[in-house]
């Protein structure tokens, strides 16, 4: 029993190693960069919910006077949500890819990510100045 529980803390004592396994600076470096990409999705993402309603809404009060402007609007904000949804199928976290090749990764992404933040806060800002204020 007692090789048991020594075997045990042993084993214990060895996952706790690696997991508290320092990183390298270029490690470190790539995890701020991954944070910093889902900083700005995590900020944006929800604002997909905000982008259903603004759809639903110019939908229903869409009239002959203004349909093309609306048709436009609604059509800016399916293109800002597919944004977000394309972006996301395509993120991938860089597995063993060299650092050079995943730092260049990940910058690129952030700027992608920018962009459809800058899509998405622009097309609600229009949309709400088109619906009627009641």
């Amino acid at each position: 029993m007692k090789h048991i529980i020594r075997s045990l803390i042993l084993l214990l004592v060895v996952l706790i190693s690696i997991q508290c396994k320092d990183k390298t600076p270029q490690e470190a470096e790539l995890d701020k960069l991954f944070d910093e990409v889902m900083v700005i999705h995590d900020d944006v993402m929800p604002k997909t919910a905000i982008i259903h309603r603004l759809v639903k809404k110019l939908k229903k009060t869409q009239k002959e006077d203004n349909l093309a402007t609306t048709t436009a609007v609604i059509e800016q904000l399916e293109k800002a949500d597919d944004g977000m949804m394309d972006w996301m199928a395509d993120f991938k976290k860089p597995k063993s890819e060299p650092f050079e090749e995943a730092k260049t990764y990940y910058e690129g992404e952030k700027v992608k990510i920018t962009k459809v933040k800058k899509d998405i806060l622009s097309a609600i800002s229009v949309a709400e100045e088109l619906i009627p204020k009641n």
